[in-house]
């Protein structure tokens, strides 16, 4: 069996797909807030609107507030992205 052209071919198609399904996104990864607080992270470029993702309590406080083009830190819980920081240059 294992000389099986047919077998050999469906093995590897199998071996590539459990590769595709082995690569996952990154854990945390950087996005930009938008002038109408839509989300839009590095990987998923599509806007996420503000009623779709979570934000750190911290960030809804006066002092911290959240604005508009922020550069975030965004984590992925489920299918649900959630803002856990404000990033800002070394220089700054």
């Amino acid at each position: 069996m294992a000389n099986n052209p047919g077998v050999n071919k469906l093995a590897l198609i199998l071996a590539d797909r459990m590769r595709l399904q082995a690569v996952s996104p990154p854990a945390v990864e950087f996005g930009t807030v938008t002038q109408n607080f839509s989300l839009v992270t590095d990987t998923f470029r599509i806007p996420i609107p503000r009623q779709d993702y979570k934000v750190d309590k911290r960030l809804l406080g006066e002092e911290n507030k959240l604005q508009e083009n922020d550069r975030v830190l965004v984590t992925w819980v489920n299918d649900t992205p959630v803002i856990l920081c404000v990033v800002a240059s070394g220089g700054k």
